[in-house]
């Protein structure tokens, strides 16, 4: 390491202690001095991240009249562990692009295949048909800054004001967080990356996962989130020994009862008698209570429903700052259904008044929030009994039939038709 190098990290090191503050309950209270001095402080470290890390270059190695993005730090306080696994808080900066959409007339070329919440199921049930074999695992794995570790396609300059008031100018030599294009760029890497190194492959109607040729190791890529079900020789043998060398990795691994990961923000248990929990993170909860002013330790509510929800609603239009809680908090609501099956018709319900918020749709959220914040024990399971297993039955051999669908459905959502029809539409 050249002694210039040496001395950047050594200064590195002293404002991030300075930056480091003993845990609490709460984050830390400060006065308003004191933040913009470590704002300031946390802006400079993210810059000299950046720059050691080839993002932020010169401005003179790209032209003048390269493409221009406006950015901005966003600070932070995160709950981390320091080098002697104590809890702390760290005042954080991240400096982010702003790129907005009518910069950039041509939409369609800017996205990367989307996962979704089926396949983020059906890699699980994947690794549950493997356990058969002695050498199955699932794997989550998280790419730190992997935006970063991508090569910037089109010369781009990017001013920047810190906390401290000073103006700066880089050429950006990777790819920043923010820019309109980075998750397809970041996939065109991580795919072409393991398409090269591994020989996956794309599966074609679903581009967001690949798979070796003999079917023995499936990927999800979610952007910087992977979840790779398979052989566990390959898994943590080829896979993680390649992707390490290219990329700095973490890996939570599963492989035998009582393991557990997170992927998504959501906790997947392997029990003794061969089910998986999938648990969704307690701070969505939370967070709905906090913006209802409940406290989720007094909530008792037996049913998601409240009684009065089919009733006509004549209440009053809820006032501006209520409606706009409202319907944040059915957007919170919206990205847990599938994850809370059981609550999908209250949310549907409640998702129709996101236009026009009333006092009576209020009390039904409220009964809603109520009712998960008091089964929060509450979790997706599943279990693998077979090809030809279903939820209530068994099937004949699945090689000599036409491919079986389940549909579950209830009465309300059935109401416009007969049951058939629903099957159908399914």
């Amino acid at each position: 390491m050249s002694e210039s190098s040496a001395d950047q990290d050594a200064e590195m090191a002293r404002i991030l202690q300075q930056l480091t503050f003993p845990f609490s309950a709460k984050e830390p209270d400060l006065s308003a001095d004191e933040m913009m001095r470590l704002d300031s402080l946390a802006d400079q470290l993210e810059l000299q991240r950046l720059q050691k890390l080839q993002v932020l270059q010169s401005p003179e190695t790209v032209p003048s009249n390269s493409k221009v993005l406006s950015t901005r730090f966003v600070r932070t306080w995160r709950e981390k562990h320091d080098d002697r696994g104590n809890a702390i808080w760290l005042r954080r900066s991240r400096f982010v692009a702003r790129e907005f959409a009518w910069l950039e007339p041509e939409r369609e070329s800017l996205f990367s295949p989307a996962s979704g919440s089926i396949i983020s199921r059906i890699l699980p049930t994947i690794f549950l048909e493997m356990r058969d074999m002695e050498d199955a695992i699932l794997a989550s794995l998280d790419v730190r800054d992997a935006f970063l570790t991508v090569q910037q396609e089109c010369p781009t300059l990017v001013h920047t004001s810190d906390a401290g008031g000073n103006v700066r100018s880089f050429a950006l030599g990777r790819v920043l967080p923010g820019q309109r294009d980075g998750s397809l760029l970041w996939y065109k890497a991580i795919t072409s990356y393991l398409k090269k190194t591994l020989d996956l492959e794309e599966h074609a109607p679903y581009p967001c996962v690949l798979k070796s040729k003999d079917n023995s190791c499936i990927v999800m890529i979610h952007v910087d989130d992977l979840l790779v079900a398979g052989r566990k020789s390959f898994v943590l043998g080829r896979f993680a020994t390649e992707l390490r060398k290219a990329y700095d990795i973490s890996m939570q691994c599963m492989e035998k009862p009582g393991d557990e990961i997170t992927f998504l923000k959501r906790l997947h248990v392997l029990h003794h008698d061969g089910r998986m929990t999938i648990q969704t993170h307690w701070k969505h909860i939370s967070q709905l209570c906090s913006l209802l002013g409940m406290n989720p330790k007094h909530q008792n509510k037996k049913t998601p429903a409240h009684s009065d929800i089919d009733r006509e609603d004549t209440t009053e239009d809820l006032s501006g700052d209520a409606a706009s809680i409202f319907r944040t908090c059915v957007g919170i609501l919206m990205y847990l259904a599938n994850d809370v099956p059981h609550c999908q018709y209250v949310i549907r319900h409640l998702s129709t008044y996101s236009s026009k918020p009333t006092q009576k749709s209020l009390t039904v959220l409220k009964h809603l929030v109520a009712y998960l914040a008091s089964h929060s024990e509450i979790s997706v399971s599943l279990k693998w009994n077979g090809r030809n297993s279903g939820i209530y039955h068994g099937y004949p051999d699945i090689s000599q039939c036409d491919n079986v669908l389940e549909v579950l459905t209830d009465s309300d959502w059935a109401a416009t038709g007969s049951r058939a029809e629903v099957f159908l539409a399914a």
